[in-house]
């Protein structure tokens, strides 16, 4: 994996303890599944406690999971993953499906 490569002191980091938190699509669809959440994009018109409400008691059940893609594969959270099956509904046409960079 990449992150052994940037910083010794990241030797121990893999796919069953990482984990992508991101809203763009861009940036979710190179990954392995369930190895990424999509959380609803920020919208400034209403009060928005997603941090506290929402997130913090997700990382808090998936800091106590063996696996972060076990976790997530069995507690969905955010925008639906991003799959073969629905990533035309989502993509733009120009962004073809790729697999895994890892």
């Amino acid at each position: 994996m990449m992150w052994k490569e940037i910083n010794p002191r990241f030797r121990n980091l893999g796919l069953n303890n990482t984990l992508l938190i991101d809203d763009c699509l861009y940036k979710c669809m190179g990954n392995v599944p369930y190895s990424y959440i999509m959380p609803h994009p920020f919208d400034s018109e209403y009060k928005d406690n997603y941090l506290l409400e929402e997130l913090w008691p997700y990382l808090v059940g998936l800091f106590q999971a063996p696996s972060t893609l076990k976790y997530v594969g069995f507690s969905p959270h955010g925008q639906q993953p991003i799959n073969k099956q629905n990533s035309h509904k989502k993509a733009p046409r120009f962004f073809a499906w790729s697999t895994p960079l890892i």
